[in-house]
């Protein structure tokens, strides 16, 4: 199954990657203010490339979107939202993993067993 862009799964997989890392370095500050406009760049580029993402994406997207379409003396607004979204989609995922992680290790205890 090809994903938007043509990339495939792998290059959308990368793509995602890109949209979580660039918004997360925005949203958490993790870059110098003089930079703001080329990591707003970057994700502007993820974004338009990669229309499609995967649900648990769906609020982290919509937040970076609402930051590339808003005027620089309104970004506290839209940075405040990128960042509450940037952090529920990290807790989101490191439940999931750890999840993932305990059923893995029962599994493994149950096999010795």
């Amino acid at each position: 199954m090809a994903s938007p862009g043509g990339f495939g799964m792998n290059g959308a997989r990368l793509a995602h990657g890109c949209l979580v890392s660039v918004a997360t370095t925005l949203a958490m500050g993790w870059y110098d203010r003089e930079d703001f406009d080329v990591w707003a760049d970057l994700l502007r580029d993820v974004l338009r490339e990669f229309p499609a993402t995967p649900d648990v994406l769906t609020p982290l997207r919509v937040a970076a979107e609402a930051l590339v379409g808003v005027a620089a003396h309104d970004r506290s607004a839209a940075l405040s939202r990128l960042r509450h979204e940037a952090q529920r989609y990290h807790r989101t995922v490191a439940a999931d993993r750890l999840d993932q992680w305990r059923t893995q290790a029962a599994d493994r205890v149950l096999e010795r067993v």
